[in-house]
């Protein structure tokens, strides 16, 4: 009787600490900030911890990865605090600290790459402070206002900082209903595939590029620019990415399968989707279900990412163009410092920022920079499409520069399945080709 009683004891003490970590865990961590704060009439700090992008890191090396680099987060704050300082985790990538002292050297300490498993990580947080008493006289209370500062500390463009201030919380409350539905969207089939043009410098279409749209039944239309950000944040992109994939597949193949010919889809590919060990045989399964070609198939990924991960990027790519399917770099001209690099990717499109593009008529615009990404591509070999072309005069000007394909409102937005079908019919069997809206949208003319 005497040993089990030991070894209930014995568990329910361990009951109060987490198990990867070794740390308090978020009751016992409050339960050891109230008698802190009890303690004494001192000013203290604390800070809520949150891992910018932790899943990332799981999602590419794997679960064990993830729990070595949170094991030696643990590691680096416990070494950080002073005599009376206490660390938790109060979360899965989530760590609070009470503490003293310049808050900034929290901050910086966390950027040191970390060894994990044979890889150098670079991994950023964060972090959101609240101080005993003005923003609160309770441990809850001053956890709560501390992941309030560290949500905008996030908001504003992470591995950041911000102090408590009161702030209004409907927008929090706003992301958080947000994501909620997100979560849902895909179950309830509330997620949609647009289609826009993709057409050469002579009018006629070479293809379509796939952008998803939420509809939502209370709602209505969100645009892509509220909820992308938060599955990417989440995680959900990824399978959201599945099924944008999968759904591409399925429609180019119908529309293969119907004749057409000019059924060439490019579909966008998230960081985090494209960071998946099975990545590439998702790829491939997603083609086999659909009947859809692999020449037909264009995968456009950002190139701020595949620069920032070059080795890796690298031998991915090889292994996607193996499967027969094109790659294409998205808003390139984004990192223009890094166009030495280009050569060493297998790419085939590039596919130039529209944000050059709204400038390319300005005094001192980007008119030059737009002749050199022209004449690199060309001279590697690839394909020039202008991102985002509104206007004739745009129209006229990329022409000039020599972009190969044009893709834009110049002709007409995205449209659904049906109706981009009629589009890739009209091409496909009377060689017609697209005019632009000025001239009356998505009509053709022989």
């Amino acid at each position: 009787m005497a040993d089990t009683t030991f070894k209930v004891e014995r568990y329910a003490v361990n009951l109060q600490f987490d198990a990867l970590t070794r740390l308090p865990n978020r009751l016992h961590f409050i339960d050891l900030m109230e008698a802190a704060l009890r303690a004494g009439p001192q000013e203290l700090m604390l800070l809520f911890i949150d891992l910018d992008r932790f899943q990332r890191v799981n999602g590419a090396l794997g679960y064990a990865a993830g729990d070595k680099l949170l094991q030696t987060v643990a590691g680096r704050l416990r070494g950080l605090l002073d005599a009376d300082g206490i660390v938790g985790r109060v979360g899965g990538d989530e760590f609070a600290m009470l503490a003293s002292g310049l808050p900034g050297r929290y901050l910086d300490a966390l950027r040191w790459p970390y060894r994990i498993e044979g890889h150098e990580l670079f991994v950023t947080a964060s972090i959101g402070v609240a101080i005993f008493p003005g923003h609160g006289l309770h441990a809850a209370e001053l956890l709560r206002n501390a992941d309030l500062a560290m949500c905008r500390a996030k908001a504003s463009g992470r591995d950041a900082m911000e102090i408590y201030a009161e702030v209004d919380p409907a927008p929090i409350l706003e992301r958080l209903r947000l994501e909620n539905a997100l979560r849902r969207a895909l179950e309830n089939g509330e997620f949609q595939l647009v289609y826009q043009p993709v057409a050469g410098m002579n009018g006629t279409v070479d293809g379509l590029e796939a952008l998803l749209t939420w509809r939502h039944p209370f709602h209505g239309i969100i645009s892509p620019r509220r909820f992308i950000p938060i599955a990417e944040e989440t995680g959900l992109i990824v399978p959201i990415g599945a099924w944008v994939m999968d759904q591409a597949c399925i429609q180019g193949g119908r529309w293969l399968k119907a004749g057409y010919r000019n059924a060439c889809i490019s579909v966008n590919v998230s960081a985090r989707q494209f960071e998946q060990r099975d990545f590439v045989a998702q790829v491939a399964r997603a083609l086999q279900r659909g009947g859809f070609r692999p020449e037909c198939l264009e995968l456009e990924l950002t190139e701020s990412y595949l620069m920032c991960n070059l080795p890796d990027s690298v031998y991915r790519l090889h292994e996607i163009r193996d499967l027969g399917v094109s790659i294409s770099i998205d808003d390139f001209g984004t990192g223009y410092s890094s166009l030495g690099y280009l050569s060493k990717l297998p790419v085939d499109t590039l596919k130039i920022d529209q944000s050059f593009l709204r400038r390319l008529l300005e005094p001192k615009g980007s008119l030059p920079v737009v002749q050199s990404i022209v004449r690199l591509a060309h001279g590697m070999h690839l394909t020039v499409v202008a991102e985002g072309v509104e206007t004739e005069a745009e129209l006229e000007l990329v022409r000039i520069l020599g972009c190969d394909k044009v893709q834009g409102h110049v002709y007409g937005p995205a449209v659904g399945s049906d109706e981009a079908g009629e589009l890739l019919a009209r091409h496909a069997t009377r060689g017609v080709k697209l005019v632009t809206r000025d001239a009356g949208m998505l009509t053709g003319s022989r």
